[in-house]
C-alpha cells in the first residue's frame, strides 16, 4: 500500500506506538550521514583533525608519535655513545699504562750535569707521556730528551736566578740535538709537553730593589749556630797547635829550626812568607804543613812520638781536621754533625798535647 506523501512517518510511528525507538533510528541515521558529509566538505587537515576527534586530540597523537620517535633515536645514540665510551676509555687505560712504565724506565736514566736534584717525579713524568702517546708521532725513542726536558723545565719553575751552573745545565740539555722532530709543530708539541713552551717576564730592577735584594740575602747567609761555634773551636785549637809546634821544634832543633827543618820537610815556601808585627812563620801554614812538619819521620821520632803513638793515624787525623776547617770557614755546608766530629778530633789531638808540654818549668 502506497501511503500519501502530506502523511509524516513520525505519526506512523506513533500509531504503532514505537516513535521512540523509531526516531532514535533515525536520528542516529541522520547524524551519521551529518559526519559524512562534514568529513567531505572539509577543506584542510586542520578540519580533518576536527572530525577525528578535535584538533587537540590530532596533535597530542602526533607529539606521542614524535616523542616516541625520539626516545628512540636517543636510546640509540646512548648506545652509541657509551660503546664509544668504553672504547676511549679501554684505549686511554693502555695508553696510561704505557705512560708509567715508560716513565718509570725514565726514572733510571741519567740526566745532564746539574739537572738531578730538579728530576721530575715518576708520576709527573707519566701524566706528561700520556699526552706525548697521543701525538701520531711520538716515539719512546724521545724519552731521554723528554726527560732532560722536563728536568730543565722543573729547574726554571725552582730558581729565580740563572747562575752559572744554571748555564751550564741548559747548555748541556742544548747540546745533545732533538733527533727526530720532522716539522716546527712537531718541536712546539714537545716542548709544550715538557712545559718548556713558556715566555719569560722582564722587569728592570731599581737601585732600591737591588738594595733591598742584597741585604736580605746578608740576612739569609748568616752565620749557622754550628759555624760559629766550629769557627770559635777552631781558633783556639790552632792557634794553640802552631805555639806547641814552634816550641818543640825549638827544644829539639834550637831558634833557627825553621830555616833548618823546613826545606827537608817540603815547607821551604813558608820561609818566603813576609811576617807582620809578632807573627811567626807557621801563622803561614795551613793543615797540610802542620801534617808534613809533624809526621816528617826525623821529626815525628824525635820530637812528636812522645804525644802520638801512629804516625799514620796522626796524620789522618790533621788531614780531616783542614777538611772540617775548609768547610766552617769558607762558606761551605757544615752540619752538626760535622761540628760533633770537629769537637772529637780535636779532643784526640788535646790528649796528645799533654805529652808535648815541658815536664818541668823554672819558677820565678
Amino acid at each position: 500500500m502506497k501511503l500519501p506523501v502530506f502523511f509524516d512517518a513520525r505519526d506512523i510511528a506513533r500509531t504503532v506506538g514505537g516513535f521512540s525507538a523509531i526516531e532514535r533510528v533515525m536520528e542516529e541515521e541522520r547524524a551519521q550521514r551529518e559526519r559524512l558529509l562534514l568529513l567531505h566538505a572539509l577543506p584542510d587537515m586542520d578540519d580533518l583533525s576536527l572530525s577525528l576527534g578535535g584538533r587537540a586530540a590530532f596533535e597530542s597523537a602526533i607529539e606521542r608519535q614524535r616523542i616516541e620517535g625520539e626516545r628512540s633515536i636517543d636510546s640509540y645514540r646512548r648506545l652509541v655513545d657509551l660503546s664509544q665510551l668504553d672504547l676511549d676509555a679501554h684505549q686511554a687505560l693502555g695508553s696510561l699504562a704505557s705512560a708509567v712504565e715508560s716513565a718509570r724506565v725514565a726514572g733510571s736514566l741519567v740526566l745532564p750535569d746539574g739537572l738531578e736534584q730538579y728530576r721530575i717525579a715518576d708520576l709527573s713524568l707519566a701524566a706528561r707521556l700520556a699526552d706525548a702517546h697521543r701525538l701520531s708521532w711520538w716515539d719512546d725513542l724521545r724519552l731521554d730528551a723528554l726527560n732532560a726536558h722536563s728536568a730543565l723545565s722543573s729547574m726554571f719553575d725552582e730558581i729565580n736566578v740563572v747562575g752559572r751552573g744554571q748555564w751550564q745545565a741548559i747548555e748541556s740539555v742544548l747540546s745533545d740535538p732533538l733527533i727526530g722532530l720532522d716539522s716546527a709543530r712537531q718541536a712546539r708539541e714537545f716542548l709544550d709537553i715538557a712545559g718548556l713552551l713558556r715566555f719569560p717576564r722582564f722587569r728592570t730592577l731599581t737601585l732600591q730593589e737591588k738594595r733591598r735584594r742584597v741585604k736580605r740575602l746578608i740576612r739569609e747567609n748568616a752565620l749557622p749556630a754550628p759555624v760559629k761555634k766550629a769557627q770559635g773551636l777552631v781558633h783556639r785549637y790552632e792557634k794553640l797547635l802552631r805555639v806547641l809546634i814552634a816550641q818543640c821544634m825549638e827544644d829539639a832543633y834550637g831558634e833557627d829550626w825553621a830555616e833548618a827543618r823546613l826545606p827537608l820537610c817540603d815547607c821551604k815556601k813558608l820561609l818566603g812568607k813576609s811576617l807582620e808585627g809578632d807573627e811567626s812563620v807557621l801563622d803561614h801554614a795551613d793543615y797540610k804543613h802542620y801534617e808534613l812538619i809533624m809526621c816528617h819521620d826525623e821529626h815525628f821520632e824525635s820530637v812528636f812520638a812522645v804525644a802520638y803513638t801512629d804516625i799514620d793515624e796522626l796524620r789522618r787525623t790533621i788531614a780531616r781536621l783542614g777538611q772540617l776547617r775548609a768547610r766552617s770557614h769558607h762558606g761551605r755546608t757544615f752540619t752538626v754533625e760535622d761540628l760533633r766530629e770537629l769537637t772529637a778530633l780535636w779532643r784526640a789531638m788535646e790528649a796528645g798535647f799533654e805529652g808535648l808540654i815541658d815536664d818541668v818549668v823554672i819558677e820565678p
